[in-house]
């Protein structure tokens, strides 16, 4: 099967009537991306702010009308370039494989997708597809906690990955010899997945997992040395539940409204609550100012390497 794209260049205002007059049409999907060099930062809440000058990519079945997208677009958008290009369909999956590689850690640790050979100089390999859950070892964040845990002894060491995932976090520390991971998630779709990589990698007697609602969570929170949360919500956990000399690493990231003085302002939260469990933690990262801009700093030093790798091609 082919595909139809069309791209073209419109300003910020148009984009709504753009988008609707695409998907009416019968557009499968319309991205958008930023035409310049203008960066759109946090907004205020109920705001959407667009770039001044916006990329629209729409998606069309390849046997859709070229003549009549052709015509309305030359109606509606007379002033602005258009393209039209015919796409082969490809198996995505197949097309991941191609650029997946093994990513090791400080030579202790290794995620590993199943259709490619660890290496054997690595301890400790952890087995990870690509799935519905989020955590494959790739985004910035992920590998720079994996990274961390990858640098210290977790023997005897309780670990809680509250937003679990793919379980990649719990199942890596597993494998660094943690005594026990407790795997949380709002989406059961997560939980399932966990579930499965741990019975991949013969960890599933060791790797419990849980709904926030669940009475071991609190009870695992009580006795967690190390809690990572990256769940999308705010504060959900509770700083009573984090045991005295815990490490936190909060990964959420949340707009909530608060009244200051009479006034509602804006705030940012993690999805633990800071206050309360600075007064037990050893150890803690802010929100904000904390995993954030460790993040930036490694998706730019990614975007340079990927630079220099396109210019040796």
């Amino acid at each position: 099967m082919s595909w139809l794209r069309v791209t073209l260049n419109i300003s910020g205002d148009e984009i709504e009537n753009c988008e609707n007059l695409l998907l009416e049409q019968g557009a499968i999907s319309v991205s958008l991306e930023n035409n310049d060099s203008e960066a759109v930062l946090e907004p205020e809440l109920g705001k959407t702010p667009f770039w001044k000058s916006v990329k629209l990519t729409a998606l069309f079945e390849g046997s859709s009308s070229r003549s009549n997208l052709n015509t309305m677009l030359n109606d509606c958008f007379y002033s602005n370039t258009f393209n039209f290009e015919l796409i082969d369909d490809k198996n995505w999956l197949d097309e991941h494989k191609k650029n997946s590689q093994a990513i090791a850690f400080n030579n202790r640790l290794c995620i590993c997708p199943s259709w490619i050979t660890p290496p054997k100089d690595v301890p400790a390999i952890l087995k990870i597809d690509p799935g519905l859950a989020f955590g494959t070892g790739e985004h910035s964040t992920t590998s720079l906690c994996l990274e961390r845990l990858s640098e210290i002894p977790l023997g005897s060491k309780y670990i809680v990955d509250f937003g679990c995932g793919s379980g990649i976090l719990a199942l890596a520390a597993l494998k660094l010899d943690a005594k026990k991971a407790l795997g949380i998630d709002i989406d059961p779709q997560a939980l399932a997945a966990s579930k499965k990589n741990a019975q991949i990698n013969n960890l599933d007697q060791a790797l419990e997992l849980a709904l926030p609602d669940d009475s071991k969570t609190t009870d695992w929170l009580g006795k967690a040395d190390i809690v990572i949360a990256a769940v999308g919500r705010p504060e959900i956990v509770k700083g009573s539940w984090i045991k005295n000399g815990a490490v936190v690493i909060d990964v959420g990231i949340n707009r909530i409204e608060v009244n200051i003085n009479g006034e509602n302002k804006n705030k940012l939260v993690g999805d633990v609550d800071f206050t309360e469990a600075e007064k037990n933690a050893s150890a803690i990262t802010p929100v904000p100012g904390g995993v954030g801009p460790m993040t930036i700093a490694c998706l730019l030093r990614n975007t340079t390497i990927a630079f220099k790798n396109s210019q040796k091609n």
